[in-house]
């Protein structure tokens, strides 16, 4: 369910409220715009489409602390340290790569070192509550950026929100239709090489 002509129109729904959505307001972002009228269109409409509870469980529990259990031998870092490498260098270069292009989208410098200190101390810190390690991301970045956000502030905002938001409004969220997310992203990546 969810593949074929539906999805596709959704998709396509879902870009052009993105691309057309600014030139009626810039009140509401463009993407959460989007978001919303193809999620209405589809809960609505009740169309029979693929949507992110069907694709993954959404708890909305928060991880606990916990201290890592395995044994710590030579012989475990020995196997595990050239993936945790390889995973830290491909976080720390999307992180710097995202990092160069929100440089070039709004015209100040930032600071590798700080962003490398920070990105090795937040997932020490996250491997202690279970969750998995994280980067900047250049889709996301890009979309908080052209909805407003400049400073460091946005970006610490949109991860309390987002938080917040799974936590308490989880249900809702396995109604949200992966055609109106890949539609977003769409739009993301087009901007992101344009």
């Amino acid at each position: 369910a969810g593949q074929g002509p539906l999805m596709y129109g959704l998709v396509a729904l879902a870009i052009a409220v993105v691309v057309l959505f600014p030139r009626l307001t810039k009140a509401i972002p463009s993407s959460l715009a989007a978001l919303l009228v193809v999620s209405a269109l589809a809960i609505g409409l009740n169309l029979h489409t693929l949507r992110v509870g069907d694709l993954a469980d959404i708890s909305g529990a928060l991880p606990h602390f916990s201290l890592p259990t395995a044994p710590f031998t030579l012989e475990m870092v020995r196997v595990v340290l050239p993936y945790a490498v390889v995973i830290a260098l491909v976080g720390l270069i999307e992180s710097l790569l995202t990092m160069t292009v929100l440089d070039e989208m709004g015209g100040k410098k930032g600071n590798g070192n700080r962003e490398s200190i920070a990105q090795g101390a937040g997932n020490a810190v996250c491997g202690l509550f279970g969750c998995f390690a994280g980067c900047a991301m250049i889709g996301q970045s890009i979309i908080n950026f052209t909805s407003g956000g400049r400073g460091r502030i946005s970006g610490t905002v949109g991860a309390i929100l987002l938080i917040l938001f799974v936590v308490s409004l989880s249900r809702y969220i396995g109604l949200l239709p992966v055609a109106a997310l890949a539609g977003v992203m769409l739009v993301v990546c087009y901007n992101t090489f344009e």
